[in-house]
């Protein structure tokens, strides 16, 4: 088979392939609003959705214009070095985004094509150049560099747009109609659902009828853009009126939820319309050049000069079919799942277990943050304080509940807010023919717009900041990996040529797999917790909740013998490996307590009867909490230990701290069995093996002692031996503990209950 033809066969599956991963993501950007605020269910709001992209691909330019973007000059180029700057994207394309997509972070397709397009093409530059004699300095004739500082200044600005825009409309909108916003918006809502008819218009005028072909030969087109204020001026009054009737006949017209709808098609439309190219236009651009190349007597040789003019057409059909690809991908992929729950999770309104750990950078933009609040107070008078409390008051704030008894994650306002300032904004980019990043405009305003509604209170703003950093620094880790990657990529296609091609699809078919593997692990993990929640949730009785208890809790010590024996243990052997892993496995702790105590928490708000249960528990979870930070601290201490290269422990101190794990592992197989069988050892026994485990403590320290009086040189060794002998005897004693009161817990579960969980 023929190279070229072979190249362009890798590039098509590279395409459909791409497809499927980026709609994964750039899902978020259109169905956060949406599922949010569950303005329908789930399937209904997909629907929308994918009726969006569908009407999308119709609009689609004809002019994919990748060859155009100023990433690079065609005309300096040959058909061999384009079709190999293209590949190297589509690779590097395809792996990045299916890296974000199975850890769930939104990142822009956008920004992942236009630095692997240059990342590509400055490595085939370079090599173009240096085999030629020339000097690096022609780069800049080669590539556009001025041209790609002012795509991603534009995109650094419309992020800063989006957040300020994005927090003040949220902030007069919610001024206007505050939490119970019902009554007030039958007053003065139509005139809201007039304004985001408008901007939802204009925004689909400007990235539908823009690029609609046949629009644009039947002169439509030029009408529309020629009389565009009086179409919008007559949208507001129409829809502005209309809503207001609607109303004033039908009681229960939720106008919010025909706004959050139309605006969810808007934005898949516009997804369709506009970041196909992402997916499949470096590939059409390469099957473009073909056809120019093969008029040539040397293919590959062939000078592209001819593509910076020519149409990257996509035949309706493969339109179509794509249509088709990104639907079913929008219905079936839970890649897609994961990525819209981080972004509905950091910006939810309610509090509950978080999915980032906090961090020095969020921390201190939350101390900043409350200094600037209170230098605000300071200033303000209280009257006008308490007017913007009376507001922005929650006290009295009720969330409609879903059928299964959950609150959605934010109100419909708020979701209207999001879509139409996102709208809003991307049409005033288009209007100036600015570039930006859809995903970046909408996850920032959806970010910003949770900050009016005290969605990050005290005790949640620095996990919720520390999850928005991660996914903004995701995105400058974006550009950079992608050009990175690209670049390698483009070594490997340019030394290797075929054997280099074929070793890409290799490694990508084998990484695809290894991630949706780990994916799928993941996710089966998240949906058994779920359902166990579900069952907690309906089976709230004094027993069932005993018996959910003492089972998390048992997984939890399991847990945690895990984790001490295999750091001691790497301590013993001397494997930084499992020094590390233990460490990093103990970091995770508190996420796994943090699910206990939250169960705990919500039964006790829920029963009142039973005081003597709900002490105990306490005391389980304060002796979980002590065993959590002993764990976290000493298995730091011991990797930074053997870190650091220290001397390995003396032989008799390797012998005393395999006898301590031994003893640390039978106390959690007490807990296991115990609680596995329903009968824990006697009081007798218990107290025998308290006796019997302070015995071996008091002699090892003893013993630890004398080592210091005749080896006062080995200081490291002795200090890290006494912190060990002190964690492992704080470590046994809340074992202990937490099996005595495991023990007695068992023992309060009532034989019979009702329904209702009385005797």
């Amino acid at each position: 088979m023929d190279i070229y033809i072979f190249s362009l066969i890798v590039l098509a599956i590279l395409a459909v392939t791409d497809l499927t991963v980026g709609v994964a993501n750039d899902a978020v950007n259109f169905l956060n609003a949406g599922i949010g605020s569950r303005a329908g269910s789930f399937k209904y709001v997909l629907f929308v959705a994918a009726l969006g992209i569908l009407v999308g691909v119709l609009f689609a330019s004809g002019m994919m214009d990748v060859a155009k973007t100023g990433i690079f000059n065609p005309q300096y180029f040959t058909f061999n070095e384009v079709l190999l700057i293209f590949i190297a994207v589509m690779f590097t394309d395809l792996l990045l985004l299916d890296f974000f997509n199975t850890y769930g972070l939104p990142t822009s397709t956008t920004v992942s094509v236009i630095a692997g397009m240059f990342g590509s093409a400055l490595v085939v530059t370079i090599l173009k150049i240096t085999g030629a004699g020339e000097s690096l300095a022609n780069v800049a004739v080669y590539l556009n560099i001025a041209s790609l500082f002012k795509i991603f200044s534009a995109i650094l600005v419309s992020i800063a747009f989006a957040f300020i825009f994005g927090f003040l409309v949220q902030y007069i909108t919610r001024m206007i109609f505050t939490f119970d916003y019902k009554q007030r918006f039958r007053r003065y809502g139509a005139i809201w659902g007039g304004i985001s008819l408008t901007v939802l218009s204009y925004f689909i005028l400007m990235k539908g009828a823009k690029g609609a072909g046949f629009l644009i030969e039947l002169g439509v087109t030029d009408w529309i853009f020629n009389n565009i204020g009086l179409l919008l001026l007559g949208s507001f009054v129409f829809w502005t009126v209309v809503f207001q009737i609607v109303m004033l006949l039908f009681k229960n017209a939720n106008i919010l939820k025909f706004i959050v709808l139309l605006g969810t098609f808007a934005l898949a439309m516009a997804f369709a319309a506009n970041d196909l190219v992402n997916f499949i236009g470096p590939t059409l651009a390469a099957l473009t050049g073909y056809f120019i190349a093969i008029t040539n007597t040397d293919t590959g040789l062939a000078n592209m000069a001819a593509l910076a003019n020519s149409k990257v057409q996509a035949e309706t059909w493969m339109l179509f079919a794509a249509g088709a690809i990104m639907v079913v991908t929008l219905y079936f992929s839970k890649k897609t799942r994961s990525v819209i729950q981080t972004s509905v999770g950091l910006g939810r309104q309610s509090e509950g277990a978080e999915q980032y750990d906090s961090n020095m950078v969020a921390r201190a933009l939350v101390k900043m943050s409350i200094s600037f609040v209170d230098l605000l107070k300071n200033i303000t008078p209280v009257s006008v304080q308490n007017f913007i409390r009376s507001r922005f008051d929650l006290s009295k704030y009720k969330p409609e509940l879903s059928d299964d008894g959950t609150a959605p994650a934010f109100d419909l306002l708020r979701a209207s807010v999001i879509l139409i300032v996102s709208s809003g904004l991307i049409s005033f980019a288009t209007s100036l023919k600015l570039p930006l990043s859809t995903t970046y405009v909408t996850f920032i305003v959806a970010m910003a717009a949770a900050l009016p509604d005290k969605s990050w209170g005290r005790d949640s703003a620095v996990y919720r900041v520390a999850g928005v950093v991660t996914v903004i620094s995701g995105w400058f880790f974006t550009a950079f990996m992608a050009a990175l990657m690209s670049g390698i990529i483009a070594l490997i296609l340019f030394y290797g040529e075929i054997y280099g091609l074929l070793g890409m699809v290799l490694f990508t078919t084998f990484v695809l797999i290894r991630t949706s593997s780990f994916h799928k692990k993941k996710e089966n993990a998240r949906e058994a917790e779920e359902v166990e929640n579900a069952d907690n949730l309906t089976d709230n009785t004094l027993k069932s909740h005993i018996q959910n208890v003492i089972k998390d809790t048992v997984n939890f010590i399991d847990n945690i013998e895990n984790i001490v024996t295999n750091s001691y243990k790497g301590l013993i052997k001397s494997d930084l490996k499992l020094l590390k892993k233990s460490r990093n496995n103990s970091r995770k702790i508190n996420s796994k307590l943090n699910n206990i105590i939250k169960k705990i928490v919500e039964y006790v708000k829920s029963d009142s009867t039973h005081d003597d249960v709900e002490a105990e528990l306490v005391s389980i979870v304060s002796a979980c909490q002590d065993i959590a930070d002993k764990v976290i601290n000493l298995t730091e201490q011991n990797f930074s230990y053997l870190d650091n290269n220290h001397h390995k422990l003396f032989e008799d101190q390797l012998i005393d701290l395999n006898e301590m794990v031994k003893h640390i592992e039978s106390f959690a197989k007490i807990i296991t069995k115990g609680a596995k069988s329903g009968s824990f050892i006697s009081a007798v026994e218990m107290s025998a093996k308290e006796k019997k485990f302070k015995d071996m403590i008091i002699t090892m320290n003893k013993g630890q002692i004398n080592r210091i009086r005749k080896m006062p040189s080995s200081m490291k060794r002795n200090i890290l031996m006494m912190n060990i002998l002190n964690d492992v005897d704080a470590l046994g004693l809340s074992m202990l503990k937490i099996a005595d009161l495991l023990k007695k817990l068992q023992l309060r579960i009532p034989a019979d209950f009702d329904t209702n969980g009385d005797k």
